[in-house]
């Protein structure tokens, strides 16, 4: 193998011995097994009639040593019992004239492979189908004199944009593009970073892509399940208009002088100054910035401009003047200490003027007409699924009742549907909604029956 054993130390290695430990029986569904060649097999009847194969020459295994190792691992060193550990092999035979010539490369390119990242793994949770869906649908105000706007492209999954004009001529390829620009692309890990500088957490945004992510992943999830109407269209709308001014930040520091003069800590630069300016719109009793008002001109106002040309070299000069102790600037940023003394620091800026923010009476109102809309969106999405599954009612019930989901209400309800009674009492229409998403999450959408 290409690799010798790395212990029980590495992520997926502590996933397989856990696996082995707890559920044994889930490794062959969990694990992606061995990739092998040999010289030769010898075949034999089996008292059944199966082909079975009873001897191997020369195996060899080029893929999968850290399963095959942590396999051993768990046995010899924690005496986690086999019986119930299966694992799938792929074996190739190749004629031994050619073993030399092939052999190597079966091994590179079956570990050699796209890189999935944390991210990638969350994008089917239902935020992120309701992102692309709204990104898909709305349309920003025409600027400029236009007769239309554009859209805001949410990149659920990585290569979505690219796939979207794949096949298409020229002319539809042109067309795509007016209506989704490149430079309004929003990936994942970009939406986790806008988010979290305005929430005031630009240590979390310093500590990289994937873990910024990861962690605005796992509070989107527990507030999606808490709340889910809370991530409507004006939240869409809101989190582009902190796309634009993250995206200008960066790049009006990227092109500025002092930043050319000593370059470094540019994106902690960009996270710190949007969050001090989070900060002192709260210290000034407002509640956020004018949302609303970015999306409308698809811009940043001038003067909110000028305050970030003038906060970002001092946030920049005040990151690297740190205390004697502190031996790594980048790892310092990534620390909630470093945003503490950041927040307290004092700046020659100017005020966040009034009529770019909102007091919390207007945001509150905001929010909770746009929660009433979500709401009134919701129920007639779901009208529209009702009329969907009539003819899938009794295809839905036996496969929910199968996998053990059918709850009696639901039962009563998909018998109401499929004879065409679709005027469901709340509790039953709850009972279907509560079923829906429990056979999505099981990976068995009832769209795909």
């Amino acid at each position: 193998n290409v690799r010798t054993y790395l212990q029980a130390k590495t992520k997926v290695n502590k996933g397989i011995l856990e696996t082995i430990k707890k559920t044994p029986e889930m490794f062959f569904a969990y694990n992606n097994g061995l990739t092998a060649t040999a010289s030769a097999v010898k075949l034999e009847i089996l008292e059944d009639g199966q082909l079975g194969i009873a001897a191997i020459h020369n195996l060899q295994i080029v893929n999968g040593g850290q399963t095959t190792a942590s396999i051993l691992y768990a046995k010899d060193v924690a005496n986690s019992p086999l019986e119930r550990v299966y694992v799938q092999m792929k074996l190739s035979v190749v004629p031994p004239a050619h073993i030399e010539q092939v052999v190597p490369k079966i091994s590179r390119y079956a570990n050699t492979q796209n890189r999935i990242s944390e991210a990638d793994f969350f994008s089917s949770h239902p935020f992120h189908l309701q992102m692309e869906r709204y990104s898909r649908i709305m349309t920003a105000p025409p600027q400029n004199g236009a007769m239309t706007g554009d859209k805001w492209f949410y990149e659920r999954a990585r290569g979505q944009y690219r796939d979207g004009m794949a096949y298409a001529s020229v002319a539809g390829k042109k067309k795509y593009q007016l209506e989704y620009p490149r430079e309004k692309i929003i990936e994942k890990t970009d939406l986790a970073k806008y988010l979290l500088s305005f929430e005031r957490k630009p240590y979390i945004v310093s500590r990289g892509a994937q873990k910024a992510f990861m962690g605005f992943a796992d509070q989107t999830a527990k507030a999606w399940k808490s709340a889910p109407t809370q991530f409507n269209e004006l939240w869409y709308r809101n989190a582009c208009a902190m796309g634009l001014i993250f995206r200008w930040t960066d790049k009006h520091v990227a092109g500025s002088d002092w930043y050319k003069d000593d370059r470094g800590y540019k994106s902690q630069t960009v996270a710190y100054t949007l969050s001090w300016i989070a900060e002192e719109i709260d210290r000034q009793g407002k509640a956020s910035l004018n949302w609303g008002q970015i999306w409308n001109t698809q811009s940043v106002p001038e003067e909110l401009q000028e305050l970030i040309a003038s906060l970002a070299p001092q946030v920049a000069a005040a990151l690297r003047n740190t205390s004697a102790n502190v031996r790594n600037v980048g790892e310092y940023c990534k620390l909630e200490i470093c945003w503490q003394n950041i927040r307290a620091a004092e700046f020659n800026v100017q005020a966040v003027p009034d009529h770019l923010v909102l007091d919390e009476n207007e945001m509150t109102q905001e929010k909770k007409e746009a929660k009433s809309s979500a709401r009134i969106d919701s129920e007639i999405d779901f009208d529209v699924l009702l009329h969907m599954l009539g003819p899938k009612a009794e295809i839905i019930r036996r496969t929910a009742e199968q996998h053990r989901f059918l709850s009696p209400k639901a039962d009563r309800a998909l018998q109401k549907i499929g004879s065409g009674n679709l005027n469901l009492a709340r509790p039953d229409k709850n009972a279907v909604k509560l079923l829906v998403k429990r056979m999505a999450e099981e990976g068995m959408p009832v769209e795909d029956m």
